[in-house]
């Protein structure tokens, strides 16, 4: 029972929270993060926060792989705050390019913790927009 309606939260309440918490987790962004593009590697990370943290031993890596095409790939697993290790498992996102000039930025997941960033120019032609900050979440 509530002891102290100003500061307690009775269990009803309580249950009715870590069940929107829980199916939050399947729906949210878990990892966001910046990098400027280039013609060639290495790609530069400007910055990345995740669920398990924005530490540099978390950090993803970028490469660029084609023209207008860049892999970015998160570590395989990650230990939270209990030590407990969980496995990354991203399965979609989105991407912007913080640009004057239009590109669209498509994310492609292909595999637990990889994922292809393509930048597209106006004409639907890959390009590497080099010197553009590129944002991307993944869920």
């Amino acid at each position: 029972p509530v002891e102290d309606p100003t500061c307690d939260m009775g269990a009803e309440f309580d249950n009715k929270v870590r069940a929107n918490v829980a199916a939050m987790t399947q729906t949210i962004d878990r990892v966001y993060m910046q990098f400027t593009s280039a013609a060639a590697n290495p790609i530069t990370v400007v910055r990345h926060h995740a669920n398990w943290g924005n530490a540099p031993a978390v950090a993803p890596t970028v490469s660029r792989t084609l023209a207008g095409r860049y892999l970015v790939t998160w570590p395989a697993t990650v230990t939270d705050e209990l030590g407990v290790v969980h496995t990354v498992n991203i399965v979609g996102g989105r991407g912007n390019a913080q640009a004057g000039a239009f590109y669209q930025v498509q994310f492609l997941a292909n595999g637990a913790n990889s994922a292809d960033v393509y930048i597209f120019n106006a004409a639907g032609t890959l390009v590497d927009a080099a010197g553009i900050v590129i944002d991307v979440w993944g869920r």
